[in-house]
């Protein structure tokens, strides 16, 4: 098969679509998210109605021009609110990868490149950590410190802290003792050029795959909480809490459901899709 490809493009300049086609998913994922983004910035312009002002008289109102996605049980406008939602349905998840990266990441390279009492220390905190479910410790923690967005995105930030140093520190572990890094030691590089001219290039393309999973994760865990009432608090639109409200008129009808169910689906794929591809461009780049 590669070799049908490699002398089809050689005669006729193009590479196949079946080559192609992977291409043409990730800059498809890559427009979605482009296009989620630029939505949750420009929500006032973009949303017809007000999330938060409900018209009973238009409870469960199916798609129409009124509302283009229908109304949920308390009369509001379904595609105002998804839009709206979109900024704490990214938002979150966002905030969530950049602490535990910073925090997590941070100090599993710290331990990892420097060994010893330390990494053992770290480990021993890690697996205290781990030994409890992710989603079970966040939903304590928010319950201890009250509801809300922000203690949501604090506990779920914890959570995966232990989750990154893990990984981290086993990238720089398979990495540390590597002639490349011996090399640099004999040239009297010091141990920041080490770290970030040469260690973290070459563990970049596994890093973004991790850190696309643990947003689309995050996503998840973040609706999870919201689903049960831990999470963003009314009238503050979410995904989460869409899905929610719309529970109790599933039974009636699964358009308030439907909506921020395939919202979430096609971000966290939309997600997976575009960090797959950078990962893979960086490990070839390496």
């Amino acid at each position: 098969m590669i070799a049908w490809a490699a002398d089809r493009m050689s005669r006729t300049g193009r590479v196949p679509f079946r080559v192609q086609r992977g291409g043409y998913l990730t800059w498809s994922a890559a427009a979605v998210l482009t296009l989620l983004v630029l939505v949750a910035v420009f929500a006032p312009l973009v949303a017809p109605q007000d999330p938060n002002n409900g018209v009973l008289s238009s409870s469960l109102a199916q798609p129409s021009g009124a509302h283009l996605l229908g109304a949920d049980g308390s009369g509001r406008d379904i595609f105002s609110r998804l839009v709206y939602g979109t900024r704490a349905s990214l938002g979150g998840p966002l905030v969530i990868v950049l602490v535990s990266t910073l925090i997590g990441g941070g100090l599993g390279l710290l331990g990892g490149f420097i060994g010893g009492f330390l990494d053992g220390a770290l480990g021993r905190l890690w697996d205290l950590m781990l030994a409890f479910p992710s989603l079970l410790l966040a939903i304590v923690i928010v319950a201890t410190f009250g509801r809300g967005l922000v203690p949501a995105v604090i506990a779920i930030s914890i959570t995966y802290i232990p989750l990154m140093a893990r990984v981290v520190r086993g990238l720089v572990v398979s990495e540390r003792h590597k002639q490349y890094l011996a090399a640099c030691r004999l040239q009297g590089f010091g141990t920041p050029r080490i770290v970030f001219n040469h260690l973290l290039p070459n563990i970049s393309g596994p890093l973004i795959a991790q850190l696309t999973l643990n947003f689309g994760y995050a996503l998840l865990d973040l609706a999870a909480l919201s689903f049960i009432g831990l999470g963003a608090s009314p009238p503050t639109s979410d995904w989460g809490t869409m899905l929610s409200d719309g529970k109790a008129t599933i039974l009636t009808t699964a358009n308030p459901v439907i909506w921020p169910s395939l919202a979430i689906i096609v971000t966290v794929v939309c997600v997976n899709l575009v960090g797959q591809a950078i990962s893979d461009r960086l490990q070839r780049s390496v």
